[in-house]
């Protein structure tokens, strides 16, 4: 059963690794009746000899091939990525999937340019948080290509032993980079890089959708949605407290004499006003 574990693990099925399969450990291997009760019964009908040729052990489960594995993954990851247009839900249900992708991955970092802002989101052992971008995710925003490093020594860091780092790239330029770390340097190998690059491009294609929906319902100057937005979204909270028979409540805000503002100091100085107000 290590055999076929072994194999399924080189061919990329991440599956055996993840349940624990790849280990000489013969208690990773034992089925309740085949390796316990039937060579029990067998000693007792057949002596020592009967016992030794009666019995089997844990069947190993294998996914399919590496091939379908990705486009069952990519599919996924699709379905994911198509539920939100707001960049932190998008990362966040990013992050979720690949995790399920690659299992051994014990912390995943999101480093994506938010105009012009470099933002680290980060699931770690099924946490998410928002992480601080220091040079590390600088680092990895220089990787002009997938690189899969299988025996890493980090000072920072010395529980890592493997890593990859897959750089988001649209239309030519960089504008983010996804980030695996495992603390077993048998984790990734070139499989799972090609699996993990192939959610980076998916990922790459979202993260500008998300900017460009941005771009269309957020005002640039105070960082608040637009009118139109505004007028789409009070419609839809009028329709549910319609069908839920709820109610709901808009609050208003106005800026007094900020004519005069503009008057008196300048356009700047009013721009300045409703950034900070916003």
């Amino acid at each position: 059963e290590y055999g076929h574990a072994l194999v399924a693990d080189k061919l990329g099925d991440p599956l055996p690794r993840s349940q624990g399969r790849v280990t000489l450990n013969p208690l990773a291997h034992i089925d309740p009746i085949g390796t316990l009760v039937l060579p029990a019964v067998a000693f007792f009908v057949g002596g020592a000899i009967g016992a030794r040729i009666l019995g089997w052990g844990k069947p190993v489960q294998i996914s399919l091939s590496a091939r379908h594995i990705t486009r069952k993954i990519s599919i996924r990851t699709a379905h994911a990525l198509g539920t939100s247009l707001e960049t932190p839900a998008l990362l966040a249900a990013l992050l979720r999937e690949t995790a399920r992708a690659l299992p051994l991955a014990e912390r995943i970092d999101a480093v994506v340019d938010i105009d012009g802002a470099l933002k680290r989101y980060r699931l770690e052992r099924g946490e998410l948080s928002l992480a601080r971008a220091d040079a590390r995710a600088q680092e990895a925003l220089a990787a002009p290509a997938p690189r899969l490093d299988e025996d890493v020594h980090d000072p920072e860091r010395p529980e890592v032993r493997a890593r990859m780092t897959v750089p988001l790239t649209m239309y030519g330029e960089v504008t983010g980079a996804l980030v695996a770390e495992s603390s077993d340097d048998e984790a990734f190998g070139p499989n799972q890089l090609r699996l993990f690059d192939a959610i980076g491009g998916q990922a790459a294609a979202a993260v500008e959708n998300a900017r460009l929906y941005a771009l269309a319902n957020v005002d640039g100057l105070t960082g608040l949605y637009v009118r139109r937005y505004f007028d789409l979204r009070v419609q839809e909270e009028i329709e549910r407290a319609r069908r839920f028979g709820t109610s709901f409540a808009l609050v208003m805000l106005d800026l007094d004499d900020f004519k005069r503002l503009n008057d008196t100091y300048g356009h700047l100085v009013g721009d300045r006003a409703l950034r900070e107000i916003a």
